[in-house]
């Protein structure tokens, strides 16, 4: 019965929890009869049944009776952070971090928290309004070029105001608020991205400055420079004056982009002729009305850098068909130029195996020649040893003969002093007198015997 009263006046299960998360401003609970546990890290204010608040920070038991509890909301500023509270009783204050602070509703209207402004180096700058000071007049205006000052005082409508440089972190004090630059084209900015406000100027030289200006040439085409301006930063007092900077270059640049365009055909920006062109726009005398926009906003241009070009689409296709019209060309030419250096290595190939050949068929010839002398030569000397071989055998044979018919000759004077009749033994043939033996069906012979002519037999030696 007891768990069933607290849960009607309550309003709550009776198995509810206090949980884990850490509860903020958005917990608002009337409790008729009951209690809360307000865990460490945590804070509530809790006003009773006569109106009267109390302010409860955690670990903390609370027990209520027709009372209202709402649980705060936690600020925290770190090291760089300050929060502004802006109390009921219409006092402002800034806590620097780090630090961490309950919004109670009973006690405050608002509380913030800001990033503090860092100045990392010298060449950054801040402007400080103080609306707490006197009237301008009250006020010495000085230079923003002051060496090595950490702030300068200059001349405002709304109250002084200065110029703080770094390094430093600097927290803005009860009265102080931080200028913010509002241009609508800011250095770094990349395409499509809005500009932002910013607090930190910074005045360092050498920066770079990123512009897309659109150029309409003579023959109604668009093409788009990218364009890279370095600047300085002259006068502080100068840009702060001259309000949206950005707006005011832009402003000078599609002056000069229209006195551009006028002397530029979109022919100019093919393949061709193109480099002229980025060379043109590569001078920082090209933009005249721009440099002067710039110098009356306290900036001085020292250079500029093309980027590149983005062209419109129907000069883009004319740009695309030229440059596959060239490229069909080349690779023409290029084939050409294979066929024919082909062609040349084709020829001197030939030429090669020509000349090759000839020199081959002319040492076939050589040795040929020198074959053929030398078979020549072993023909000579073989008919030379033949012959001699000949001379040799023929001069043996006619010794032979020789020696056989000296043989002969002394037979036969030997034959003959012994007394044989010579003449019939010359006649005889093996001993038989040739001139008895006749044919009997031939006519005799009547011429006498010792006319005839006998030729003597050849003598062989075995006589």
């Amino acid at each position: 019965l007891k768990l069933q009263f607290l849960y009607l006046i309550d309003k709550r299960p009776p198995h509810h929890t206090m949980g884990i998360d850490f509860r903020s401003g958005g917990y608002v609970r009337f409790v008729r009869v009951g209690g809360r546990t307000i865990k460490d890290g945590e804070a509530a204010a809790i006003w009773d049944n006569k109106g009267q608040h109390r302010q409860v920070v955690g670990p903390a038991r609370e027990t209520m009776f027709y009372s209202t509890i709402r649980f705060l909301t936690r600020f925290k500023a770190e090291r760089d952070q300050y929060l502004v509270v802006r109390h009921r009783d219409g006092a402002v204050e800034h806590i620097r971090g780090p630090a961490q602070l309950f919004e109670n509703p009973a006690l405050h209207d608002e509380v913030r928290l800001l990033d503090a402004i860092e100045l990392r180096s010298e060449h950054e700058v801040a402007i400080i309004y103080n609306d707490d000071a006197p009237t301008p007049s009250a006020v010495p205006a000085l230079c923003d070029a002051a060496p090595a000052a950490k702030d300068s005082t200059l001349d405002a409508p709304n109250g002084a105001k200065r110029i703080i440089r770094g390094p430093m972190l600097f927290f803005p004090k009860v009265g102080e608020h931080v200028h913010a630059f509002e241009w609508s084209h800011v250095p770094h900015q990349r395409r499509g991205e809005t500009a932002k406000p910013f607090h930190v100027l910074p005045t360092q030289a050498c920066q770079g400055w990123a512009f897309a200006m659109t150029l309409t040439t003579s023959d109604k085409m668009q093409v788009t420079a990218e364009l890279g301006f370095v600047f300085d930063v002259d006068s502080v007092e100068q840009v702060l004056r001259a309000g949206d900077v950005g707006a005011k270059l832009r402003t000078g640049l599609i002056a000069d982009a229209q006195c551009i365009g006028e002397g530029l055909s979109s022919a100019q920006f093919g393949p061709a002729e193109q480099a002229s062109v980025t060379a043109h726009l590569a001078e920082l005398r090209t933009y005249a009305h721009f440099c002067a926009m710039a110098a009356s906003c306290g900036l001085r241009m020292s250079d500029v850098r093309m980027l590149g070009f983005t062209l419109s689409e129907k000069l883009q296709k004319q740009a695309d068909s030229e440059q596959q019209h060239a490229a069909t060309q080349r690779a023409e030419l290029e084939a050409a130029k294979r066929a024919r250096e082909l062609h040349e290595m084709q020829f001197e190939a030939e030429q090669k195996n020509i000349d090759q050949q000839a020199a081959l068929d002319r040492k076939k010839m050589a040795v040929q020649a020198a074959l053929d002398a030398e078979s020549h030569a072993l023909k000579v000397a073989a008919s030379e040893r033949r012959l001699a071989l000949q001379e040799l055998e023929f001069s043996q044979k006619h010794k032979h003969q020789q020696l056989a018919d000296e043989r002969k000759v002394e037979y036969l004077r030997a034959l003959k002093q012994e007394g044989v009749d010579m003449t019939a033994y010359l006649c005889s043939l093996n001993g038989v007198d040739t001139r008895k033996a006749r044919d009997p069906m031939s006519p005799r012979c009547t011429v006498p015997c010792d006319d005839e002519v006998v030729t003597p037999r050849e003598y062989t030696g075995r006589d």
